[in-house]
């Protein structure tokens, strides 16, 4: 029993991919090796809503913007008249 309790004391440290193994205590009861211990979680609630990058504005008294003349070209990110 003693030599369980070394093995579990060395390598059983965290659920894998999961969370660490806190607080452990091992203790023989009935003649079996009995393990408490605690794990802490951070859970969340899913959030499903849409994120702001994926938001398209919306603003219904907006006004269109004008079309540029076509002797106004867009060069270089400014804009040039010829």
């Amino acid at each position: 029993m003693n030599e369980m309790k070394f093995k579990l004391m060395d390598q059983f440290l965290e659920l894998k991919d999961f969370a660490t193994i806190r607080d452990r205590n091992f203790k023989p009861v009935d003649g079996a090796l009995t393990v408490t211990f605690d794990v802490w979680v951070w859970a969340y609630p899913q959030d499903d809503t849409p994120k702001q990058q994926t938001l398209k504005p919306v603003n219904p008294t907006a006004k269109p913007e004008p079309e540029l003349p076509e002797r106004m070209k867009r060069i270089g990110g400014s804009t040039h008249v010829e």
